[in-house]
């Protein structure tokens, strides 16, 4: 039975998709998830959809819009495939070719690279808090906004059923299991919100993505291991895998831990180098990052800054003027742990300089790095040497350090065949090809290498052509290893299982 593909486009973002562009899609690409196998934050998922383009309806699409790609087969559900926002068109031009255009889509892990970040001081605080508290602070378009109310838009109402979001998007959050003690002190002015959840899900060991619903998701790293869900077989029919024996062998790990110390209360953590005119009735805005000497420290207490204790002005910039301290008003508008905004505003009509002023508080100090090293000295040097070094910030303790450490030589140790990725299509798959997504497991079964092991679906591409009767899948995969550990009430004793570490 034929496959039936629809894209449509919510024109009226209010979550309807009330409008119907499949009939002019001449082919449609996506991808979702990671792009190789260990990576624990996905790339941009994105979509790529060569469209007829005769009317000129697709020579202005509005940027923003939300377009969504699903399937269905007769007889059985629609599958969802991919969400996103329309970023930008590509018409062709001129009067020798057909009129088409492209529409490039991506989904909402774009957000994440073009806004920084700085939170509020996080004390012992999960992945899972870390990454809801980067997504709240980051001003990500909601893929239905028209039934909330906007500050920005005019004709916002305040009532029953124009409501604030709760949060920018759905999440499906697993709780964390490693425990940061400190949080975005070391992120000075602010760092990208993709790099800051990177930061947290290799310190998990956990992964973080977007699904084909447009769902935030965050899975710990204990999340493939304790998953009970029985693979899909491919028994010898795939169309192709890349197989390769030897990939991936690690037998030497060193593990970064940046330990903290906290400093002495009212330590001076930033202050004005020279004078700063200020014009009259004027406002400025100041980011002063925390630092102690040349190195960058967070401030777990900070002291509001006081007139005639913090900061002085003048009516000359060398100091030698009347005092006009009076006249001057400084205000913290938002504090983080690395960094702080404060808005200074003279007051009178007259110009006026900030002669001093100086930020204090209690520090939190980063200490010089300590590295936690775990070895195979026999794999060393039977294989030679194969090094992984991981630099992983949020890491304040050795015992965090050294269960990584730990974990990652034992289930890279050892040689083995891997196949990192494989293709099928739905001429041979018709509803595995388009059902099975993010972190549902395969097993991998091929006569020419005798390989046989079981996988992680941890991304996918698709490629659909010929109005839709070509479907072609590529799925990135990683090794599944609950069969390394052993799990209480699954495994027996005698198991060829390894006892998992704490947490």
């Amino acid at each position: 039975m034929p496959i039936t593909y629809t894209i449509t486009l919510d024109s009226t973002d209010d979550g309807t998709y009330n409008e119907d562009i499949t009939s002019d899609v001449l082919h449609l690409k996506w991808q979702l998830g990671m792009t190789k196998p260990y990576d624990t934050l996905a790339a941009i998922s994105k979509a790529s959809i060569r469209v007829v383009n005769d009317s000129g309806r697709y020579d202005d699409l509005a940027i923003g819009t939300a377009l969504k790609i699903q399937s269905q087969k007769q007889g059985e559900n629609i599958i969802p495939h991919f969400i996103g926002v329309v970023m930008h068109t590509e018409p062709t031009t001129g009067t020798l070719r057909r009129p088409e255009a492209l529409i490039t889509v991506m989904g909402q892990e774009n957000a994440l690279t073009q806004h920084e970040v700085r939170l509020p001081p996080m004390l012992n605080v999960r992945a899972d808090e870390a990454i809801s508290a980067i997504l709240q602070a980051t001003p990500i378009r909601r893929f239905a906004y028209a039934v909330y109310c906007l500050i920005e838009d005019a004709n916002a109402v305040i009532n029953s059923t124009s409501i604030f979001p709760p949060e920018p998007l759905p999440q499906q959050f697993e709780t964390g299991k490693s425990v940061f003690a400190y949080l975005g002190d070391t992120w000075a002015n602010g760092i990208r919100a993709d790099s800051a959840i990177q930061q947290i899900t290799k310190s998990e060991n956990g992964h973080f993505f977007i699904n084909r619903e447009g769902e935030a998701v965050f899975y710990n790293r204990h999340h493939s291991i304790m998953n009970e869900t029985a693979p899909t077989v491919f028994d010898n029919d795939m169309v192709t895998l890349e197989y390769i024996f030897g990939a991936d062998r690690i037998n030497d790990v060193r593990v970064q831990v940046s330990p903290r110390s906290i400093g002495a209360a009212n330590s001076q953590l930033w202050s004005l180098n020279g004078a700063m005119r200020l014009q009259p009735n004027s406002t400025q805005t100041i980011t002063a990052q925390f630092a102690i000497g040349e190195r960058t420290v967070g401030a777990l207490v900070f002291i509001t800054p006081q007139r005639n204790v913090h900061y002085i002005a003048n009516s000359k910039d060398n100091g030698t003027g009347n005092d006009k301290t009076s006249d001057i008003e400084i205000t913290v508008t938002d504090l983080s742990f690395s960094a702080v905004e404060l808005t200074i505003r003279n007051t009178s009509n007259q110009t006026r300089y900030l002669t001093q002023l100086e930020l204090r508080g209690t520090p939190l100090i980063t200490g010089n790095a300590i590295f936690i090293s775990e070895r195979d000295p026999l794999a060393m040097y039977q294989q030679g040497k194969q090094a992984l070094d991981l630099r992983l910030p949020l890491l304040s303790t050795v015992e965090e350090a050294g269960y990584i450490a730990q974990y990652e030589l034992l289930r890279r140790t050892q040689p083995r065949g891997v196949v990192s990725a494989m293709e099928i299509n739905t001429q041979s798959h018709p509803t595995r090809a388009r059902s099975l997504t993010l972190f549902d497991t395969v097993t991998v079964r091929d006569a020419q290498t005798g390989h046989e092991a079981d996988y992680i679906i941890i991304g996918e591409q698709h490629d659909v052509n010929a109005g839709g009767t070509q479907h072609h899948v590529c799925w990135v995969l990683e090794p599944d290893e609950r069969a390394l550990f052993f799990v209480i009430n699954r495994h027996a004793v005698n198991d060829s299982t390894r006892v998992m570490l704490p947490r």
